[in-house]
């Protein structure tokens, strides 16, 4: 079916299981180390990325997590772009709490990396409410740039004019504070 698409020169488009809902994101390996998104009380959160690894490329992106892009959207995938469903609302008010994010976090706002430190991670939210949504939205922002960046440039390198197209719930369009 994706032969006969591709000949009729239909886009093809959908979204690898692995990359979905704002940071889950996993390559062929399990995600470990500094790669890990940690919440609230430090627990891993299965299969999902800390986004400074996207946004930095940390080797765990710039391997296992570009490789799966590359087999969907480089000269062997079936696909010319990414549409995935995107649903980090399902993390609002939360976030990745690792210790790469307070620093981040602390950079981002030009705030003493003591005080922040101080607070991290259980008082952050409460503490600075607005400010952690406004730096999680950046850091967001940052991941999905880069997505978009990888991918159109993997799929050049196939020939093709590939892009990344977030699926978000029209609610995320239309809600405000």
């Amino acid at each position: 079916l994706s032969r006969i698409m591709k000949s009729r020169g239909i886009p093809r488009i959908s979204s690898p299981y692995q990359l979905r809902n704002g940071f889950h994101i996993q390559g062929s390996v399990p995600i470990s180390g500094d790669d890990r998104f940690l919440d609230i009380y430090g627990k891993y959160v299965e299969r999902h990325i800390c986004p400074v690894s996207v946004y930095k490329q940390s080797p765990y992106y710039k391997g296992p997590v570009l490789d799966m892009i590359r087999q969907a959207v480089g000269p062997e995938g079936n696909l010319d772009s990414i549409l995935t469903n995107w649903e980090p609302y399902s993390l609002d008010y939360k976030g990745c709490f690792c210790a790469r994010c307070g620093v981040e976090f602390a950079r981002y706002h030009k705030l003493s990396a003591e005080s922040v430190k101080k607070d991290w991670p259980r008082n952050i939210i409460a503490k600075y409410g607005k400010k952690w949504v406004e730096f999680r939205s950046w850091q967001h922002g940052r991941l999905c740039v880069t997505l978009e960046k990888d991918i159109n440039a993997l799929g050049k390198k196939a020939g093709k004019d590939s892009h990344f197209i977030p699926e978000i719930a029209w609610s995320q369009l239309v809600e405000s504070d």
